[in-house]
């Protein structure tokens, strides 16, 4: 089996951008060691006769790029925004289009396949380890990892591969034994590490497969669920709200809310999202940080405050410009992976796009909890959109496919027109 540069290359990347948030991994990746893979992985692309994004896609990327460059012109912190600006370029290139000629060329059966050493270094890290913290009562898990919201993230976008090697392996008993111990496995350790937005991923991965195998399956699953939550509200009250404890409210009380850990950081986005109004203060700026720009050019270890909200800290940072940039850049992803989905004839592609679609929708729903979308640096960013490459090659793929269709069936047999010419 001959292996091409791109059926490592991607993968590699995907490992390296966990590389700082891990352990064992750091030594080797570190800060530096993902730019180079983005660099090697597009210096790849770049070279040859490989799959092209359509033009929408490729203009509409091109324009929230430029705009981010272009608020280096007026940013609080020009240096950073510039830099910032340049990674931006360099991660979603690299990505999305890796992610697309990675699609384009594999079959249904691996198009998720540049996700295994991924998922392989997540299930490691959190197999190992002792890291954790403690929030409250309750002790969220961090394994090798930097965080126990780390941890859940990584293994939280692991499981899509996982669900579906229980999709493909289904009617092989053995096999599909394997892969639900596997994946339940996975989900085990995303809930010890209390990490909503994890569990939220976890929840559109699993809906999004719902929506592809169909209302009559999904009446099934339904029945199961309905019997699986009665079971739980059937539990002694200590477990049922130990359960409520860690996966909902997460050592808050009732009174204070499901949103208390977050309501400070928001409170502080909102006012820098009105200061950022039109064109914001700077791409990656924190409005009001006055640290040196020379400093900052070399790291930006210790800049700028968390901003929890990546469509606030947008508006901080790139103004209503660049948030309707950024959503008119999804509004494209979204609609050509869900004419894919609509238009697709196989079955199994169709559950693979509803798998990728609906993760891809758990992690614009997590970037409100998160602020990762201006950080292109951060896995969240990687996985984001090159999984958003994926499923648009292969959306592509079904929609050419149903076009075909649909001509074939409008062509006419000669018999067909002999016969109408003689009833005529």
């Amino acid at each position: 089996m001959k292996i091409r540069p791109g059926d490592v290359l991607l993968p590699l990347m995907l490992v390296s951008v966990m590389g700082a948030g891990i352990s064992f991994l750091s030594p080797i990746f570190g800060t530096i060691g993902r730019w180079m893979m983005f660099a090697v992985l597009l210096a790849y692309l770049s070279f040859g006769r490989k799959a092209r994004l359509n033009t929408t896609t490729v203009l509409v990327a091109s324009a929230y790029v430029v705009w981010c460059l272009l608020t280096s012109a007026w940013s609080e912190q020009p240096s950073l925004s510039l830099m910032k600006a340049i990674a931006l370029g360099l991660a979603l290139s690299a990505s999305l289009w890796g992610g697309y000629h990675w699609g384009s060329y594999q079959k249904a059966s691996n198009a998720l396949g540049h996700m295994w050493p991924y998922a392989a270094v997540s299930l490691v890290a959190g197999l190992t380890g002792r890291g954790g913290s403690q929030i409250g009562s309750i002790e969220a898990l961090a394994g090798a990892t930097q965080g126990p919201n780390f941890l859940g993230f990584i293994l939280a976008t692991s499981a899509p591969v996982l669900l579906w090697q229980v999709r493909r392996h289904w009617r092989s008993g053995s096999r599909r034994v394997w892969w639900i111990m596997v994946l339940a496995f996975c989900l085990l350790i995303v809930y010890q590490t209390a990490s909503r937005s994890a569990l939220l991923v976890v929840a559109a991965a699993f809906a999004g497969f719902l929506a592809g195998i169909g209302v009559r399956r999904i009446a099934v699953y339904a029945v199961g669920a309905v019997i699986g939550i009665g079971l739980v509200a059937s539990m002694a009250t200590q477990v049922r709200n130990a359960i409520i404890q860690r996966s909902i409210l997460k050592g808050a009380t009732a009174d204070r809310g499901v949103f208390y850990s977050r309501e400070a950081v928001w409170a502080d986005s909102f006012d820098a999202a009105i200061q950022g109004g039109w064109f914001g203060v700077g791409y990656g700026v924190s409005a009001g940080w006055s640290t040196p720009s020379a400093q900052i050019t070399t790291s930006v270890v210790g800049y700028g405050r968390e901003k929890g909200n990546s469509q606030m800290a947008m508006i901080e940072e790139t103004g209503v410009i660049g948030l309707l940039l950024s959503f008119g850049l999804l509004t494209v992803v979204f609609r050509k992976i869900l004419a894919g989905f609509r238009e697709a004839q196989d079955r199994e592609e169709k559950i693979l796009l509803g798998i990728i679609g609906g993760t891809l929708v758990g992690l614009v729903v997590q970037s409100m909890l998160e602020a990762w979308w201006g950080a292109p640096g951060a896995p969240e960013f990687a996985v984001f959109w090159t999984l958003a490459g994926v499923g648009l090659a292969v959306a592509r793929r079904n929609s050419a496919a149903s076009v075909s269709l649909r001509s074939l069936a409008e062509v006419r047999l000669p018999s067909e027109l002999i016969l109408r010419n003689t009833q005529a």
